[in-house]
């Protein structure tokens, strides 16, 4: 069965529409091993050619942009010569014939057993077309390899590289010297690049892989196809013809869309149909009926990623993205139902530390210079890396006058004040070097070594106030240096907004703990009510007298008319409108999921909250656990401070241990071993680290811990809110107090 995907263009014009081949699932397991062990294969013995990139293992986008883009460079800067020709194969998958297939792979040195089992698969094959009229009669399929077919990319790879081969074989006669190579191709699947050293020489090679590429049943589509000449940094005319049909000249200005990323010269590379399609898809999220985390959601994984790739492969101004970055940082406040005035820092830390996980799309364009100048020189291509030195070290050469070290390169990328001569030739590189000055005042360090024992270069990331304080990043590691960048940008945006002495504070306490901010990605376990509610308060930006900055106005409480009504005051201390009750149905919704999650071999010796028997204290702790046959206590107290600070919960927690501590002490003189855990949530739903203690105590078992941890946070931010909601218009927000599951008598 096929089934036809559309592209672009015209609906109406069959070829806009990607023909896509399902199979059975047992079929496309044994293919995609297949599949896995020709790759392999292929790299062992060089069956496909290192220039091309195409489903294969290595960065492809990246490489072969970054490559072709230094030949422009550079001849740019020289004056060199330079001819470009970018090819476009008609029909490429559809058209090869299966003879011809056969026939390469054979060449190639393809053991006889597999190639008979690839004969196998495409002797006698038909499928049959869904269309919006049913499915076609079965069609007779004697050309082409089936996409969505997991033996189709190396199959193609392998019969593309007679064109590949062709052009490689008179690299020495036709090519572009860049250093020390000669660059005559660059290829990503049926996407090649051919570059030539002038207009004559780029009309033999197209000369060349036209006449083979006939040979083998492959026509190009000569309308989609360009050239690009330059001379003397300028662009010239250039006549070139590809199997007979004449190629589009290009001029200074005019771009070629090379994988994904407009190209040519003085090309501007900023995506400005990509931004104008993100606020597009901003503007329908915002005017969608998600609820406000699947929005964010939406944001997180749709629309930000649009720029992703543009910001690791193109050369873009971190201007184009002002209106952007300010649109999505307006409609994430929106979302969190945030005033212009709460910090901007909660929009940029994860989810986990209770942030939205937006980072703002200008500090991506630097993580992006970062990670392609970084990529690029510890690529394990040989050929990709030698380019990026060699471009690195002409761009550092035009700055300090003579030819760099390697140290002098690692230098130079940190940014690196040098005695400088004047440099306006803006490149990959200087847009790294920029960067990477830009990252280093936000992370608090961040720079580039050279190692001369494995003679490769790493980055150091400063992480000051975690342990360890710096992550190394080199070659062997490569994969992550984007993820640790982001990573030391949202500590940076974490720790300013710690540092802040109102809005901070209670983000100082629930960032510990993922439990705390379980609902961020989410909202599991949040009412509508109680989202509007948790990310204002959290921030201490609720419309309550003592967080308004007006002139003037009184910032006594309403209710009880004590000096300051803040966020605090309202949630544990205030004592007008009978709070009491509602801190009450708070503290026991905490109790009550305890007894919930117990397992009930444990209950049979809890006592909850009554006084312990054979003991002259009148304390009743929440929670007690006495056996008398193992002659064991355990004391377990519940409490809900506000979090002033990461601090408060600890000193929450050991005025409770204070609390008890001559009840333990009585219960041991009577033969008891007596252990004591504290259970300290937030006011705001923060989860203490330290309560795994008191819930080992209780025999909860860590699978149900998992559980447990959210429903708790979720319950104390919910009884918050309506404590709020109830002192501000003074209607009492349930209808019903907490009732604790009832246990046998002990």
């Amino acid at each position: 069965m096929t089934i036809l995907i559309f592209k672009k263009g015209e609906p109406q014009d069959l070829s806009n529409w990607r023909p896509i081949a399902l199979s059975s699932v047992l079929y496309k397991l044994y293919a995609a091993l297949l599949a896995d062990r020709l790759a392999h294969w292929a790299l062992r013995t060089g069956a496909v050619s290192s220039v091309q990139k195409g489903f294969m293992p290595f960065e492809g986008c990246l490489e072969h942009n970054t490559v072709l883009q230094e030949c422009l460079d550079l001849a740019r800067e020289s004056g060199a010569e330079l001819t470009t020709t970018w090819l476009d194969l008609k029909n490429a998958f559809g058209s090869a014939p299966h003879a011809a297939i056969f026939h390469l792979l054979e060449q190639h040195g393809l053991p006889e057993h597999l190639l008979e089992i690839l004969k196998d698969a495409y002797t006698d094959n038909t499928t049959t077309v869904s269309t919006s009229a049913g499915a076609t009669r079965p069609i007779q399929m004697a050309s082409g390899v089936k996409q969505g077919d997991p033996l189709s990319p190396i199959i193609f790879n392998l019969f593309l590289e007679v064109l590949v081969r062709s052009l490689l074989a008179v690299a020495a006669d036709f090519g572009f010297k860049l250093g020390d190579k000669m660059i005559v191709v660059l290829g990503y699947a049926d996407d090649l690049v051919l570059l030539a050293r002038s207009p004559e020489a780029m009309q033999a090679l197209l000369n060349i892989v036209g006449t083979v590429a006939s040979w083998v049943g492959l026509e190009f589509n000569s309308k989609k196809c360009a050239t690009l000449a330059m001379r003397r940094s300028k662009a010239v005319k250039a006549v070139t013809t590809i199997q007979g049909q004449p190629i589009k000249d290009l001029q200074a200005g005019d771009a070629y869309q090379h994988l994904g990323v407009p190209t040519g010269l003085y090309v501007n590379q900023t995506p400005e149909d990509t931004i104008k399609s993100m606020l597009q898809d901003l503007a329908a999220v915002k005017d969608s009926l998600l609820a406000p985390w699947q929005k964010l959601d939406a944001v997180r994984t749709f629309i930000l990623p649009q720029a992703q790739f543009v910001l690791q492969t193109a050369r873009i101004q971190k201007t184009a993205f002002q209106d952007l970055d300010k649109a999505i940082k307006s409609a994430a406040k929106q979302f969190l139902h945030l005033p212009d005035r709460a910090s901007n820092e909660i929009i940029y830390i994860p989810c986990r530390q209770g942030g939205a996980n937006l980072l703002p799309l200008s500090e991506l364009a630097d993580v992006g210079a970062v990670q392609k100048a970084f990529k690029i020189l510890t690529s394990p291509d040989p050929l990709v890396r030698e380019v990026g030195l060699a471009g690195v070290s002409r761009a550092a050469a035009r700055l300090i006058g003579r030819e760099p070290s390697h140290a002098e390169l690692a230098a130079y990328l940190s940014g690196a004040e040098f005695r400088s001569r004047p440099n306006s030739f803006a490149t990959m590189w200087s847009a790294a070097r920029n960067a990477t000055r830009r990252l280093d005042k936000k992370l608090g360090g961040l720079s580039w070594s050279w190692s001369e024992t494995l003679q490769r270069f790493a980055l150091e990331v400063a992480m000051p106030g975690r342990e360890p304080n710096k992550t190394v990043v080199d070659a062997a590691s490569r994969s992550r240096v984007s993820a640790v960048l982001r990573d030391g940008l949202q500590h940076h945006h974490l720790r300013t907004l710690t540092a802040k002495p109102d809005q901070g504070k209670v983000f100082d306490a629930c960032s510990a703990q993922p439990a705390s901010n379980h609902f961020l990605a989410s909202g599991h376990l949040t009412r509508f009510c109680d989202w509007r509610f948790i990310h204002r308060a959290r921030l201490g930006v609720l419309p309550l007298n003592g967080a308004l900055r007006i002139p003037g106005r009184s910032r006594a409480c309403r209710r009880c008319q004590y000096a300051d009504e803040t966020t605090a005051h309202v949630l544990d201390h205030c004592l007008g409108q009978g709070k009491s009750r509602a801190w009450n149905n708070r503290h026991r919704s905490v109790i009550g999921h305890l007894l919930e999650a117990m397992p009930d071999h444990v209950r049979e010796h809890l006592r909850v909250e009554r006084a312990v028997p054979g003991t002259d204290s009148a304390l009743k702790p929440d929670l007690v656990l006495l056996n008398a046959g193992t002659k064991s206590a355990a004391i377990i107290d519940v409490t809900c401070p506000f979090e002033n600070r990461r601090q408060a919960l600890a000193v929450a927690s050991e005025a409770k241990m204070t609390k008890y501590a001559g009840l333990q002490d009585a219960l041991r003189q009577q033969g008891f071993t007596c252990s004591m855990g504290v259970v300290a949530v937030g006011a705001l739903g923060t989860w203490d680290a330290n309560n795994e203690y008191a819930l080992s105590l209780l025999g909860i078992p860590a699978r149900e811990r998992r559980q447990l941890r959210p429903r708790i946070v979720s319950d104390v931010i919910r009884w918050s809110r309506n404590i709020y909601v109830e002192h501000m218009c003074g209607h009492r927000q349930y209808s019903s107090d907490v009732v604790l599951p009832e246990l046998s008598s002990n």
